[in-house]
């Protein structure tokens, strides 16, 4: 009885607490102690400032999909999948993210609870699957608390040197009038259509390892470069974000920009993860505007998602690789 009633009360903390959306008053859900009000004010500073630079607006809508839930003495172990719904200025089609997160919650009274920590999928995936897995460390959250707090100040301290695109590519003309026989319209067509939904007819390695750049391959041998004995399901190059960039580079299939330009629709983007010192994570461009830039990917389900809530915030580099 008591974990019915507990698990009412918690369902509706959460969902209070996700759709209030960054609203101050979030701040009395949250425990100071674990450094989470913290992160959660720090995260809010850099976002409202963000977007303010980059004239960012976005109406949200959600949806909840509890996975698990599990109690451990007076403390909650949550599990969801939250799907976003974004609506964006100037942008009719979906606009879709769905999301992992874990919500670890406090009881402090027969009838109350507090969120001692919210762990990403995305964002800290090594911590996300330790709680899963019941082998993580009260410590190992605290610091990870910790270190998303500095990461926020040091994106807030240096918020002028990111951009999001510059339309003023010395290699924009040349590389347009020198365009081979890719088709960026299939390949955004193809990014699009199996964002949400996975291609039954390939295989899906989302629970082993990571499905994105293997969705990227797909869409981009939709929109034309042809499969080689290098390159093909599910060769290297095919699955991993790295060795996807030197085939297509090195092989003069496509070119490498640092920056996002106005004919960067139908690329490759690639994410650097800070924690890890790599490039670990691609998606396929599929609209450019003046203000921001969407993009599709797996494993991190997105569809028409915009950069700017990624990029600089959850990964701090990107590069795009432009197909010809």
């Amino acid at each position: 009885m008591r974990s019915l009633l507990d698990t009412h009360i918690i369902k509706n903390l959460i969902s209070t607490f996700i759709k209030n959306n960054d609203k101050k008053n979030n701040r009395y859900f949250l425990n100071y102690q674990t450094g989470l009000l913290d992160l959660f004010n720090s995260r809010i500073n850099f976002n409202t400032k963000w977007y303010k630079k980059n004239a960012l607006f976005f109406r949200n809508s959600y949806s909840i999909d509890l996975k698990k839930i599990y109690f451990s003495r007076n403390i909650a172990f949550v599990f969801i999948n939250l799907k976003t719904l974004y609506n964006i200025n100037n942008f009719n089609d979906n606009s879709i993210d769905i999301s992992k997160f874990c919500f670890i919650l406090s009881k402090i009274s027969k009838y109350n609870w507090i969120i001692d920590f919210i762990v990403s999928y995305e964002v800290s995936s090594d911590i996300y699957k330790k709680i899963e897995n019941n082998n993580y460390y009260y410590d190992a959250l605290i610091q990870n608390n910790m270190n998303l707090i500095s990461h926020y100040k040091i994106l807030l301290d240096n918020i002028n040197t990111f951009s999001l695109k510059s339309f003023n590519n010395q290699f924009n003309n040349e590389f347009t009038r020198n365009l081979r026989t890719f088709d960026k319209k299939k390949c955004i067509e193809y990014a699009q259509k199996y964002a949400l939904n996975y291609n039954k007819e390939f295989k899906s390695f989302d629970k082993s390892g990571g499905d994105c750049t293997n969705f990227v391959s797909q869409a981009i041998w939709y929109g034309g470069i042809k499969q080689t004995k290098t390159w093909k399901p599910y060769t290297n190059p095919w699955l991993r974000v790295n060795e996807l960039r030197n085939y297509l580079i090195y092989n003069n299939i496509a070119r490498e920009y640092s920056s996002i330009n106005k004919n960067s629709s139908g690329s490759i983007v690639q994410f650097y993860n800070k924690d890890r010192k790599t490039w670990t994570h691609s998606g396929i461009i599929t609209y450019v505007s003046n203000n921001d830039i969407l993009y599709c990917c797996h494993s991190y389900d997105k569809l028409n998602f915009p950069l700017s809530i990624a990029y600089p915030s959850i990964y701090p580099k990107i590069r795009i690789i432009t197909p010809y």
